[in-house]
């Protein structure tokens, strides 16, 4: 981190739970736009594992994101670390 940036665990730790809430609270937007229009939504065969398979996948997506942008910056020559690179994605 020669840019004179520290690692801080807290702030990378918020920034997940930011990203985590946004996810939330898009998802809860829609159910209560479904809701207004009058689509019933059956939660009698709510299976939770759906629920984690949706989370796995926002995180790998994020994780993947930031691999794409760690190898595209090193061919690039500037090379940037992955911590770095994952703060950044997380923060968009």
């Amino acid at each position: 981190m020669s840019d004179g940036q520290t690692y801080n665990p807290q702030k990378l730790i918020k920034q997940i739970l930011i990203s985590v809430f946004i996810s939330l609270g898009t998802i809860i937007a829609i159910f209560l736009i479904l809701s207004f229009r009058g689509v019933s939504i059956d939660f009698s065969q709510f299976q939770p594992i759906w629920l984690v398979g949706g989370f796995v996948s926002i995180i790998a997506a994020w994780l993947v994101d930031a691999l794409r942008l760690f190898f595209t910056t090193l061919v690039w020559g500037k090379p940037i670390s992955y911590l770095n690179i994952l703060t950044w994605v997380l923060s968009c």
